[in-house]
């Protein structure tokens, strides 16, 4: 497959960047401790919230309120943003390789399943604009992968085609959808092995 043709990576946050939102088990295991509640009940609540939260109909707000009430211990909303802002570390080596695409003349962004508010979290943390050159969140498009919908928006508003784009997401389903609108999908298992499927896929990688 010919390298040249590709012109725009885009990369998933969640599961590639950085840590997934639910990780209450290891990323965000102090706000277990924090509120007395086990990862199993911190995740599932989240996972009833997730589709309106990266839809923008509910927000993080919305999801400590609801944290707070389960909670056995006097918490405020602050105290847990926190709290979870504070073990959110980004994955370096996947950062590295975004550098090194752009560096190479490819455009690089994000399309990422998330809520407003953890996503402008991670804009500011990760200082993403000056690396991407286009992030896109969910909640912002009121819409989610694997909607078909999300992949269209973001190719018409790049302005490139589907065949010219690569993405990368840790999740099938995710990459199945992109597929089927003639996107080149990876799907994220290790750094080592995204960097092998970006130099099979680009030449000069």
């Amino acid at each position: 497959m010919p390298a040249q043709k590709y012109t725009t990576v885009i990369f998933d946050f969640g599961g590639v960047l950085g840590p997934r939102s639910n990780n209450w088990s290891s990323t965000h295991h102090n706000i277990s401790k924090l509120t007395g509640l086990p990862p199993e009940s911190l995740a599932k609540t989240l996972e009833a919230m997730t589709f309106d939260m990266e839809t923008g109909r509910a927000s993080v707000q919305d999801f400590w309120k609801k944290v707070i009430e389960m909670s056995p211990n006097k918490l405020t909303k602050e105290e847990l943003e926190e709290a979870y802002e504070a073990n959110f570390r980004g994955n370096d080596e996947v950062f590295e390789m975004a550098k090194e695409l752009k560096s190479k003349d490819y455009r690089v962004a994000i399309l990422s399943n998330a809520s407003k508010r953890w996503m402008s979290f991670k804009i500011t943390r990760f200082h993403l604009r000056e690396i991407f050159d286009k992030i896109y969140s969910s909640a912002s498009l009121g819409m989610i992968k694997p909607n078909p919908e999300i992949y269209k928006y973001v190719l018409h508003d790049l302005g490139v085609a589907p065949d010219e784009v690569i993405f990368i997401d840790d999740l099938p389903e995710n990459i199945k959808a992109a597929n089927a609108l003639g996107i080149t999908g990876i799907v994220y298992k290790t750094p080592e092995r995204l960097r092998g499927d970006l130099k099979a896929l680009i030449s000069n990688f």
